[in-house]
């Protein structure tokens, strides 16, 4: 069999043989079997839409369209907030801008103060939820992003990805426009899928 080098620095062909195990929990992660790549605990978060190694794109938010992130749910633990990365601020006030998270079901179970102030400034930046949300292994949910700011909407860190997903399960899409408040409820079928792959971390 060729051995194909991988991109992550400190992975070999010595420490990839074999079997490796993961177990990623609320306390830390322990692996057997050889090095991983990035994981959500090693920057202090319990689940991410993506590796941080792989959040090299931008992407610029429409006014008004709800974005969902999939944030799959590996071991369970209670979500109470949610972060992201504005690489270019925007600008203007806000008229409804907000983060959340959605079930599978597309029932939402938690929004945000308005975010706008945070979306005018480049940085990385931590958002509580309104309520904490227990969320159980094996499933996931949705985070969602939802921009209203006057002039320019913010630029965030993004990542790609779609390929072989039926719509209620995309990882990245839109699902409704000219909305000023995060939607009671959303139809996971009617997800469009999206480039908008919006880097998102729960904690």
């Amino acid at each position: 069999m060729a051995f194909i080098a991988s991109a992550f620095v400190g992975v070999t062909a010595a420490n990839i043989t074999g079997t490796i195990g993961v177990t990623q929990g609320g306390t830390g992660v322990s692996t057997t079997g050889g090095q991983l790549p990035w994981l959500p605990v090693d920057n202090a978060f319990l689940a991410a839409t993506a590796s941080l190694d792989g959040v090299d794109n931008q992407f610029q938010t429409v006014a008004g369209t709800l974005y969902l992130l999939k944030l799959p749910v590996r071991a369970s633990f209670t979500c109470t907030s949610l972060s992201y990365i504005v690489s270019t601020g925007g600008s203007g006030a806000s008229t409804g801008s907000f983060v959340g998270l959605y079930n599978s079901a597309g029932t939402l179970l938690s929004g945000s103060a308005d975010i706008g102030a945070n979306l005018a400034v480049a940085a990385d930046y931590t958002t509580a939820l309104t309520s904490a949300q227990a969320l159980t292994a094996g499933t996931f949910v949705w985070a969602a992003m939802l921009t209203n700011l006057a002039t320019t909407q913010p630029t965030f860190r993004a990542w790609v990805t779609n390929i072989g997903l039926a719509a209620a399960a995309f990882r990245v899409a839109t699902n409704g426009a000219g909305l000023v408040a995060l939607p009671g409820s959303v139809t996971p079928s009617a997800n469009t899928s999206s480039g908008a792959s919006i880097w998102i971390g729960a904690s």
